[in-house]
């Protein structure tokens, strides 16, 4: 199931690629909006969304999105922004100088590994809970469960996530027929968002497209330099 949500998402992205290289300005927000719809599972859509700074643990914001369902303000964009920046900055001090990794014993490797590795767990709780103080609590409560939901159920099918719940046999059952029904609306929404984009390319492209398909389109998210849409 999981490698055919893939496929499709994939398959999609690659449509809505040519759309938006082919079709008039008019048309672009309809897929767009449609690609919002789909973005619940990750995966190639995810190139489409706004670009945004990363910050350990509020990986959510990267949607715009998110970012207008809590209400994120102006200053707390740029507050966001200039924390991310120090981050990339720390992590490269964190990471210190590998050239010498080769001539490291096992042990030697072994040492420089957890030490990093105990530097970036520090780093990344130092970040976060500065990017938490730049939020507040209602808006930090909204992106936890916005959190939960881009990961979506497939969460609550973790066994570790399970015993730590101490979730019951019963409840799981539950959960487990909640997320068939989801697969099931879930599909619909792919089919449904992938013909209306398929119908608005030219049969000529709809042929190669499908040609495509059959190659796993090989080469077919490597965008060139000199691309320009059709106009």
């Amino acid at each position: 199931m999981v490698r055919f949500v893939q496929l499709s998402v994939s398959l999609l992205a690659v449509v809505a690629l040519l759309v938006l290289a082919t079709s008039a300005p008019a048309q672009q927000p309809q897929i767009v909006v449609k690609q919002a719809i789909a973005q619940g599972s990750g995966g190639a859509v995810r190139m489409m969304q706004p670009a945004f700074p990363s910050v350990p643990g509020f990986h959510a914001l990267r949607s715009e999105a998110a970012q207008k369902e809590i209400d994120l303000t102006k200053e707390q964009k740029e507050k966001l922004k200039k924390l991310a920046e120090q981050y990339q900055e720390e992590m490269k001090s964190a990471r210190g100088d590998w050239s010498n990794w080769r001539e490291l014993s096992n042990e030697e490797r072994q040492a420089k590994s957890t030490e990093y590795r105990e530097k970036y767990t520090k780093l990344n709780e130092k970040i976060r809970k500065q990017a938490e103080g730049i939020l507040l609590s209602h808006q930090l409560d909204a992106l936890k469960m916005i959190t939960l939901r881009q990961r979506g159920l497939w969460t609550l099918a973790n066994a570790n996530v399970l015993k730590q719940l101490e979730v019951t046999e019963e409840q799981q059952k539950k959960i487990q027929a909640i997320r068939a029904s989801l697969a099931e609306k879930y599909q619909e929404i792919q089919k449904e968002t992938f013909e209306e984009a398929f119908e608005l390319l030219t049969p000529e492209q709809q042929k190669k497209l499908q040609d495509m398909s059959l190659r796993g389109f090989q080469g077919a998210y490597q965008r060139p330099a000199t691309a320009q849409p059709k106009k």
